[in-house]
């Protein structure tokens, strides 16, 4: 069972933002892969955030993008292309992260980073209207 003030989404959208100014700060100091990997962090956080409203907790990265289909895309609260965006941003991450040669361009690490912004921006936004 997770500590009581890890299942306020609160604690979870700290993180984000957290990781969302850090992957600002590494995206204009031309760290791509840092802020690639930043990103999908940031969105993490957001589905982890979201998911303590339903009383879920996910251990695992893998489990994310299930558990935030079966919660908030098939009940309708949230799009599709949220989903999409998780496992997007999950690929590039561990490309990021897990593959040497990989090149992660300007362009590709400002588009995650403006999706990631989005995406912690509309989960705040659904929590708060579930309140």
């Amino acid at each position: 069972m997770a500590e009581p003030e890890l299942e306020k989404p609160e604690i979870w959208f700290d993180l984000a933002d957290g990781k969302l100014a850090a992957a600002r700060d590494m995206q204009r100091l031309g760290h791509y892969r840092e802020t690639t990997s930043a990103a999908y962090f940031a969105i993490f956080y957001a589905v982890k955030a979201l998911l303590t409203t339903v009383g879920v907790e996910i251990r695992k990265h893998s489990g994310v993008g299930p558990k935030f289909s079966e919660y908030f895309v098939k009940t309708g609260k949230l799009e599709q292309r949220y989903a999409r965006l998780i496992g997007e941003a999950m690929r590039a991450r561990e490309e990021s992260d897990y593959q040497p040669r990989a090149v992660i361009t300007q362009d590709r690490a400002a588009q995650l980073l403006a999706e990631a912004e989005e995406f912690v921006t509309r989960a705040k936004q659904l929590v708060k209207e579930s309140q």
